[in-house]
Protein backbone atom coordinates (compact mmCIF):
# COMPACT_ATOMS: atom_id res chain seq x y z
CA UNK A 1 0.00 0.00 0.00
CA UNK A 2 1.35 3.42 -0.91
CA UNK A 3 2.08 6.02 1.77
CA UNK A 4 -0.55 8.38 0.31
CA UNK A 5 -3.24 5.68 0.51
CA UNK A 6 -2.28 4.84 4.08
CA UNK A 7 -2.43 8.51 5.07
CA UNK A 8 -5.93 8.91 3.64
CA UNK A 9 -7.07 5.74 5.40
CA UNK A 10 -5.72 7.05 8.68
CA UNK A 11 -7.62 10.28 8.08
CA UNK A 12 -10.83 8.24 7.73
CA UNK A 13 -10.06 6.51 11.03
CA UNK A 14 -9.44 9.83 12.77
CA UNK A 15 -12.72 11.20 11.42
CA UNK A 16 -14.59 8.09 12.61
CA UNK A 17 -13.22 8.51 16.15
CA UNK A 18 -14.10 12.21 16.12
CA UNK A 19 -17.61 11.55 14.81
CA UNK A 20 -18.22 8.94 17.51
CA UNK A 21 -16.96 11.28 20.24
CA UNK A 22 -19.27 14.05 19.04
CA UNK A 23 -22.25 11.69 18.91
CA UNK A 24 -21.61 10.63 22.51
CA UNK A 25 -21.08 14.23 23.60
CA UNK A 26 -24.36 15.36 22.03
CA UNK A 27 -26.37 12.42 23.35
CA UNK A 28 -27.03 10.78 19.97
CA UNK A 29 -25.31 7.61 21.21
CA UNK A 30 -25.28 6.25 24.73
CA UNK A 31 -22.12 4.57 25.94
CA UNK A 32 -23.04 1.39 27.84
CA UNK A 33 -21.47 0.62 31.21
CA UNK A 34 -20.31 -2.92 30.43
CA UNK A 35 -18.02 -4.64 27.94
CA UNK A 36 -19.83 -6.51 25.18
CA UNK A 37 -17.09 -9.17 25.09
CA UNK A 38 -16.25 -10.04 28.72
CA UNK A 39 -19.42 -8.47 30.22
CA UNK A 40 -17.42 -6.67 32.96
CA UNK A 41 -19.10 -3.56 34.27
CA UNK A 42 -16.53 -0.86 33.55
CA UNK A 43 -15.82 2.16 31.36
CA UNK A 44 -15.92 1.02 27.74
CA UNK A 45 -14.44 2.20 24.44
CA UNK A 46 -15.86 2.00 20.96
CA UNK A 47 -14.00 -0.43 18.67
CA UNK A 48 -14.51 0.24 14.95
CA UNK A 49 -14.50 -2.77 12.67
CA UNK A 50 -15.23 -0.54 9.65
CA UNK A 51 -14.20 3.10 9.84
CA UNK A 52 -16.62 4.03 7.05
CA UNK A 53 -19.43 3.39 9.54
CA UNK A 54 -18.23 5.75 12.25
CA UNK A 55 -21.13 5.19 14.64
CA UNK A 56 -21.19 1.41 14.31
CA UNK A 57 -18.88 0.20 17.08
CA UNK A 58 -18.43 -2.70 19.46
CA UNK A 59 -18.33 -1.46 23.05
CA UNK A 60 -15.41 -3.08 24.87
CA UNK A 61 -13.24 -2.56 27.93
CA UNK A 62 -9.61 -1.52 27.51
CA UNK A 63 -8.33 -5.09 27.97
CA UNK A 64 -10.66 -6.53 25.30
CA UNK A 65 -10.02 -3.55 23.02
CA UNK A 66 -6.29 -4.26 23.13
CA UNK A 67 -6.94 -7.88 22.19
CA UNK A 68 -9.17 -6.82 19.29
CA UNK A 69 -6.58 -4.32 18.07
CA UNK A 70 -3.91 -7.02 18.07
CA UNK A 71 -6.24 -9.27 16.10
CA UNK A 72 -7.11 -6.60 13.53
CA UNK A 73 -3.86 -4.61 13.50
CA UNK A 74 -2.65 -5.63 10.08
CA UNK A 75 -3.11 -4.64 6.46
CA UNK A 76 -6.41 -6.53 6.56
CA UNK A 77 -7.85 -3.97 8.99
CA UNK A 78 -7.38 -1.20 6.45
CA UNK A 79 -8.91 -3.20 3.61
CA UNK A 80 -12.36 -2.70 5.09
CA UNK A 81 -11.96 1.06 4.60
CA UNK A 82 -11.15 1.07 0.90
Amino acid sequence: MRDRDLMSLRAIAIYARFDLSRAIEHGRINRPNHCSVCKNKTRVQGHHTDYRRSLDVVWVCQKCHSKLDIKYNSEQKWECVT
